[in-house]
Formats: C-alpha cells, sequence, structure tokens
C-alpha cells in the first residue's frame, strides 16, 4: 500500500470516507516513514480525553468525525508497522530518527532511558500487538545503540 492509499477499512459503513481520504491525501502522504505517521498521529491525540484533534480537519467536519477518522487511521499505521519485517522496521525507525534533531547515538540513549514510544500505540490495539510492538522497538534500539553493532 502506498503512503497516499486510503486504508481498505475506509469504506466501510460508519467510517466517515471523506474524512479518511483528506487524513491520507492531504495529512499523512506528507510525512515520509510510516513511522512518522505514527508519531504524528500519536501527537494528535489527547493524553486525557484519548480524543484526537486536528483543526484543519476540525473546520471542515465534525470532532467527532475526525476522532473516529484519526483513531482509524492510526490503528492503521501501527498494524502496517507491524506487518513490516524487522529489518523494515529498524530502517524505517532509523529514517525516521535522522529526521529528528540531534545526533542519533543520543536519540537512540534517550529512548532507550525515557521509552517515549510507549505513548505510539494506538488505543484500542489488542495488547499482544501493543506489546509485540515495545518489543521491536527495544530490539531495533538496542540494535542501533552507539554500545552494540547495528545488524539484524
Amino acid at each position: 500500500m502506498e503512503h497516499t492509499d486510503i486504508p481498505n477499512q475506509a469504506h466501510e459503513p460508519g467510517l466517515p470516507d471523506r474524512v479518511l481520504e483528506d487524513v491520507w491525501q492531504k495529512t499523512l502522504c506528507g510525512v515520509p516513514s510510516e513511522f512518522g505517521k505514527l508519531v504524528y498521529l500519536a501527537s494528535l491525540r489527547d493524553a486525557n480525553s484519548g480524543a484526537y484533534h486536528h483543526y484543519g480537519l476540525e473546520q471542515l467536519y465534525s470532532q467527532a468525525r475526525c476522532d473516529e477518522a484519526l483513531h482509524h487511521s492510526h490503528l492503521e499505521v501501527f498494524y502496517r508497522w507491524l506487518e513490516k519485517s524487522l529489518e523494515e522496521q529498524k530502517e524505517d525507525l532509523e529514517f525516521y530518527l535522522r529526521g529528528v534533531e540531534g545526533e542519533l547515538p543520543a536519540i537512540v540513549s534517550n529512548w532507550e532511558l525515557m521509552q517515549p514510544y510507549l505513548g505510539y500505540a494506538p488505543a484500542g490495539a489488542n495488547e499482544a500487538a501493543r506489546q509485540w510492538f515495545f518489543s521491536d522497538l527495544r530490539i531495533i534500539l538496542a540494535l542501533l545503540s552507539p554500545a552494540r553493532p547495528a545488524t539484524v
């Protein structure tokens, strides 16, 4: 699936198709990595209420429709990332991390210590998938750690 594709589930009854189209074709298409999409979508979720907010979308659609579309998209990206092999995940995460501010060794060390990725899994993802996601990230961070060789 290309990054501009709308998820298959977008056409299930009850899902806000038009909002999903806007999310995927106008918002997520500009994020070059799957992991970056995860981080971006997680950043739109209020930590207290769990509701997703996007100022631009909420100018066009109700907050409830935006919340549903963003939550659905977050789940879709999350499960797509888990479908990748560990090597593909490592490449995608490394691509994402090289695009953020800071040196890669310092970022990896901080991520190992602070575990910011714990907030990137969507609510609604099953517990087994969440634990698999966290486990894969810990393995990848260990591979990227300056104290370890970076091989898969």
